[in-house]
């Protein structure tokens, strides 16, 4: 669940074509795609922060912010690898500065790319960006504070302009930079598997504390998605609520546990990967 009223920008996307044509405010281009397309390096110099898009069908640049899911671009069965690889290249800072990977796309074409991430076996799903014309500013500001099912919202294009399309951007997202430090997940030596029965906590929904905490930061680790709380804003917060809860479940049935929501030490095993 994202936190209320989350900050956001509000700023526009364009091609290198209609480059000069813009406010001076966030904005977004593209990494890949046809020279009238495609930002050159003097854009990106001239625009830093800028948020990149991936454009072209073969979803190339695992380092771009975003993907762009339409016509002419990549295609929903494209998501699964481009979304492991971005996220490779974001925990790894291949290119520092990449946000956490969010996927462009139409409200029509949400279902096929769930589909197609679902086919994959990928249940922490990535951001989105998504094309919802006609709803107004006031609007898109008002859908970023919402979530769509296991969707979580962080740019809204709200308006395809001649020149250039108006949008409206997550301050929290636009800031989840990969040279951002991420919180180490096990501070002590992970204890072996005779000793974690005996030694770690038994958790579940409502619980709180430094043992929510260690979870947590294994299960950001695992790449699953706890929402934008805690002190770094990547769900690491100590409660143990529903997106916790989920996310335990979640591992749970991965690993064939059973599916209780409660941290035993089976679960804690299959979590620290012995």
């Amino acid at each position: 669940m994202v936190s209320a009223l989350a900050e956001t920008v509000d700023g526009w996307d364009c091609t290198h074509a209609n480059i000069g044509a813009p406010p001076v405010a966030q904005g977004a281009g593209y990494t890949t795609g046809s020279a009238d397309v495609r930002w050159t390096e003097a854009d990106w110099h001239a625009r830093p922060g800028s948020v990149r898009i991936c454009q072209d069908t073969g979803a190339t640049d695992d380092t771009a912010d975003v993907l762009d899911v339409e016509r002419g671009a990549a295609t929903p069965g494209d998501v699964p690898g481009w979304f492991r690889r971005a996220q490779k290249s974001w925990d790894t800072a291949k290119r520092p500065g990449q946000r956490k990977p969010a996927v462009y796309c139409s409200r029509d074409k949400v279902p096929a790319v769930t589909k197609a991430l679902d086919a994959a076996k990928i249940r922490a799903y990535p951001y989105l960006y998504l094309a919802l014309w006609g709803i107004g500013l006031g609007g898109a500001r008002a859908q970023l504070q919402t979530d769509l099912g296991p969707w979580h919202p962080v740019i809204i294009q709200y308006e395809s302009g001649t020149k250039f399309d108006l949008d409206v951007y997550r301050k929290d997202w636009l800031d989840m930079t990969s040279e951002a430090p991420e919180p180490t997940p096990v501070t002590t030596p992970a204890p072996g598997p005779a000793e974690i029965s005996v030694r770690v906590p038994e958790l579940r929904e409502g619980d709180s504390g430094a043992g929510v905490r260690t979870l947590q930061g294994l299960l950001i680790a695992r790449h699953y998605h706890l929402g934008m709380t805690g002190r770094a804003q990547v769900g690491v917060d100590g409660e143990f609520g529903p997106l916790t809860d989920s996310a335990v479940r979640d591992a749970q049935e991965q690993h064939d546990l059973a599916v209780t929501g409660v941290t035993d030490p089976q679960t804690w095993l299959a979590l620290l990967e012995f």
